[in-house]
């Protein structure tokens, strides 16, 4: 559409919302409703040239800003300083590592 957006609104957050250190953002199932000045509106998915704010390397949460013609919406995500996690089973006498290596 060539009209003027007046408003996006985040329709769908990405289903990714928690990162480890060096992960890159995952932008899936992430949509935004742009609505334009005529009422007309359009739904669009999120894509990484259209974000600013996400940082893997600093750990907490971060408010991710989409921009698209001008207009802003936010969604936050949550960045730890782990850059690996360990599963582990109780085995009803205690808590063992489960080895997740192919092998």
């Amino acid at each position: 559409m060539n009209e003027s957006v007046e408003v996006i609104r985040i329709i769908s957050t990405p289903e990714k919302k928690e990162y480890f250190t060096g992960d890159k953002i995952d932008l899936t199932d992430g949509v935004f409703e742009a609505v334009y000045i005529s009422g007309k509106s359009e739904f669009i998915n999120i894509t990484e040239d259209m974000i600013t704010g996400f940082d893997s390397s600093v750990t907490g949460e971060q408010t991710i800003t989409v921009t698209y013609s001008g207009q802003t919406a936010t969604f936050t995500v949550t960045a730890t300083g782990a850059t690996s996690y360990q599963w582990y089973q109780n085995t009803g006498s205690g808590w063992v590592a489960i080895n997740t290596s192919a092998g």
